[in-house]
């Protein structure tokens, strides 16, 4: 509210009172949005891990969050956008669906994901676990 009081002039609080919710939209995302270069790094960032699959951490929650920062980074097209999000999935746990085709939507991928859930998850816990207790190699 303190921004609506102390950051708008009575022009834009006027228009925005009586204009379309376009307005309110309009200065509500020059406000919020994050810069471009803070938003990419967040979408390059993200990973999918053999942890997060071994935790049971929900799979839609990261397709929603490089989303979420793909359109403040200029990355629209849904494409691009389910591309860079099955790169951000862990190979081994990626190589149990299939790679998104252009047609594909965003709510088909993660169905295509959520589908898999249970089964990363124990691969996941597979794989953590023979990591943890393979032997070392003894020196020489």
């Amino acid at each position: 509210m303190e921004w609506y009081t102390d950051t708008l002039t009575t022009f834009e609080k006027e228009a925005l009172r009586t204009g379309p919710i376009k307005l309110w939209y309009d200065r509500l995302e020059i406000k919020w949005k994050i810069p471009t270069t803070v938003a990419v790094k967040k979408v390059l960032s993200a990973r999918y891990t053999l942890e997060d699959a071994a935790a049971g951490k929900d799979i839609a929650a990261h397709v929603h969050y490089v989303m979420r920062h793909a359109k403040p980074a200029n990355i629209d097209e849904s494409y691009a956008q389910l591309s860079i999000i099955y790169g951000s999935i862990n190979p081994i746990l990626h190589g149990l669906i299939s790679a998104p085709t252009p047609e594909t939507t965003s709510d088909q991928f993660i169905q295509a994901c959520e589908a898999q859930q249970e089964i990363w998850n124990e691969t996941a816990k597979f794989h953590l676990r023979s990591h943890r207790q393979s032997p070392s190699q003894p020196s020489r």
